[in-house]
């Protein structure tokens, strides 16, 4: 598990919280349990996984950077294709998808601010209701 020193959170490879695990992507919060002003993530996409064909929004600002692999940021009717190294910044509440086009797992860090994963639906596609 994670080692708390104070206000400072060490996270080791291999001690994160699952967030979940859909068809093709598992996702892994890098964050304390509780409240905190970001939400760090790393989300890791199998060839051809998608957070669906229906685009979400959720409050606040993402950012996303490209670890391993490409994948496609569509943001409202705009596609952005990000390879290694490759970051993008938008409003989360623009309506967005993600999607790994290539022919290798994909992964990159994602940041929400304020934190809005944990109140999103566990799985893509489900209401929030």
């Amino acid at each position: 598990m994670s080692e708390k020193k104070s206000d400072v959170f060490l996270f080791r490879k291999g001690e994160y919280r699952k967030y979940g695990e859909f068809p093709g992507i598992v996702v892994d919060l890098l964050k304390p349990e509780g409240d905190s002003a970001m939400e760090p993530a790393i989300a890791t996409f199998e060839p051809g996984a998608s957070t669906g064909k229906d685009p979400y929004v959720h409050r606040g600002d993402e950012f996303i950077l490209v670890l391993d692999g490409e994948i496609e940021v569509k943001i409202d009717d705009e596609i952005f294709t990000l390879k290694e190294r490759d970051g993008i910044y938008f409003p989360s509440t623009k309506p967005h998808t993600v999607y790994n086009k290539g022919d290798r797992t994909a992964r990159y860090l994602a940041v929400n601010c304020p934190p809005s994963l944990v109140v999103m639906p566990r799985k893509y596609g489900e209401s929030e209701d």
